[in-house]
Parts: structure tokens; C-alpha cells; sequence
């Protein structure tokens, strides 16, 4: 109703609350950065990356050469896959821009990014597609949006240029998995094409329903449908820091949210 909040406001008050506030974030909070997250959900029996190294000193990190062909370098803090590598063989295949073990010291350190945020960063491998999706370059990020243990939204996200970002794909889905044909972002069009579900779609489901039944609040959980079946992603309590979501998303998604954080006690 029109007395209620939208999405928006109600993630930009926690992000306020959480973040900027003089109290510190409660425990899930803490999770979204990306190696507590990582560890948290490993904890609960869900398969993760295999993590290759770990550090927030990029001089130590291994030569590409003593890596496996297919790596993921990536900070530990960020948003829509910022300083983020996706290397095969050295090249990102992203923007197909070759990486050498100079460049990434001297690029990653002296970044504005680093030097601010100075993040812990990781090398992970590099997770291949189901089978049926082998022609994807990388597999498909399967964002759901739960309050509890209640999926209100899954956004789908197919990445395959950080430079053309328009040939990215995005769809999303309703809690009784329909597409929705309007948009949830304002700036992200309605693809044309239909997405099938992954093989692995009914062990997904439960593992991203016992996790936020764990996690009491509302929670953005992203997973990736891969030959090994589903593996955590990351947690997100703030998306899009509650910016850029249509008017009829900011509602729908609003008359999931009881509570201080999104799930009565």
C-alpha cells in the first residue's frame, strides 16, 4: 500500500544502519565480505571454489604459470564483477586483454580501487558450465533475492563482456519461477530469448532455502549452476546499494519485507 516503503528505502536504511551507523553490522552482515561469505556457507555443507591462494599483499601472490589455466582473480569487496579477472591461459576472456604477472602486480596494487578499499584478494579457479552450456565463456550467476527461507526474486545473469556490457544477459524470475517481461532494473532490458533451468536446479533451490533459513534476514544469496553442480557465489544484503530498481520492482519486492530485517522474528 501506499503508506509501506519501497525496496529501495528499506536497503538504503540498512546499508545506513550497518554500515555508516555508530553500531557495528549483525553477523550476516559481516559475511558479505566475499572470504568470510565463502567460509560461512562452506561450514553449512555447500561446495565452494577451490581457492588457490588468498592474501592482501599482491607481490606474493603466485606466478600465473605455477596456476592452473583457468583462474579467477578477484577482491574480496566489490560490486557487478569490478576488478575482478577472469583468465584463461592469461588471457581475460571478459575483454579478451592478455594479463601478465607484472601487469597484475602493477595494475591491481597502484588501482584506486586498492588503494582505498585495500581488499583481501583471492585466486580461485574458474568455474566451467553445465555441460548443456559449455558455449557460455563463464557460468551463469544465479542471484536469488530470500527473505528467510522465502525466494521472492532470481535475477540470472550471463557475463560475457566487461567492455560491451550490453551483450550481457539478464533475466529474472518470480518466486513461482515465471519471467517476468517488465523490468526489475531501469536500465537492464528484457531479454527476448527464454532461459532453460540448470540440471542442478532442484539442489540449488535447497541449499539456497537452507541458507536463508540460517540466515533469519533478508539476503541476496548468488549461486553458480557448474559440471560440479551448484556452488556458493556470495552473499549481498545490499543490492545495488538500493539504487537503479524500477518503481514496480521497489513495491513487489517491499511487500516481502516484515520487520527491521526483512524476516518477523
Amino acid at each position: 500500500n501506499e503508506n509501506m516503503p519501497l525496496f529501495s528505502e528499506l536497503i538504503q536504511r540498512r546499508n545506513e544502519r550497518w554500515w555508516a551507523g555508530p553500531q557495528s553490522a549483525p553477523w550476516q552482515g559481516q559475511l558479505s565480505e566475499k572470504s568470510t561469505g565463502l567460509l560461512w556457507a562452506k561450514q553449512q555443507g555447500i561446495q565452494t571454489p577451490q581457492v588457490l591462494w588468498s592474501g592482501d599483499n599482491l607481490s606474493e601472490i603466485p606466478p600465473l604459470s605455477s596456476l592452473p589455466k583457468r583462474v579467477v582473480i578477484k577482491p574480496s569487496k566489490g560490486f557487478n564483477a569490478n576488478n575482478v579477472l577472469c583468465l584463461e591461459n592469461g588471457v581475460n576472456i571478459l575483454d579478451d586483454v592478455v594479463w601478465s604477472d607484472a601487469r597484475i602486480q602493477q595494475e591491481l596494487t597502484s588501482s584506486k580501487f586498492s588503494k582505498r578499499v585495500k581488499p583481501i584478494w583471492t585466486v580461485e579457479e574458474l568455474l566451467k558450465p553445465e555441460s548443456l552450456s559449455e558455449d557460455e565463456k563463464i557460468t551463469r550467476d544465479w542471484k536469488f533475492y530470500c527473505f528467510g527461507d522465502e525466494i521472492a526474486l532470481i535475477h540470472v545473469v550471463l557475463r560475457n563482456s566487461t567492455v560491451d556490457k550490453s551483450s550481457n544477459v539478464h533475466h529474472y524470475f518470480s518466486s513461482d519461477l515465471r519471467q517476468f517481461q517488465r523490468r526489475i532494473c531501469s536500465t537492464i532490458p528484457v531479454p527476448d530469448e527464454p532461459l532453460y533451468f540448470p540440471q542442478c536446479w532442484d539442489e540449488m533451490i535447497k541449499q539456497v532455502k537452507m541458507l536463508g533459513k540460517k540466515l533469519g534476514c533478508f539476503m541476496r544469496i548468488d549461486m553458480y549452476a557448474t559440471d560440479k553442480g551448484p556452488v556458493f557465489g556470495e552473499f549481498t544484503p545490499t543490492p545495488e546499494c538500493g539504487h537503479g530498481f524500477t518503481e514496480w520492482a521497489d513495491r513487489y519486492l517491499a511487500t516481502f519485507w516484515k520487520g527491521e530485517e526483512g524476516v518477523e522474528d
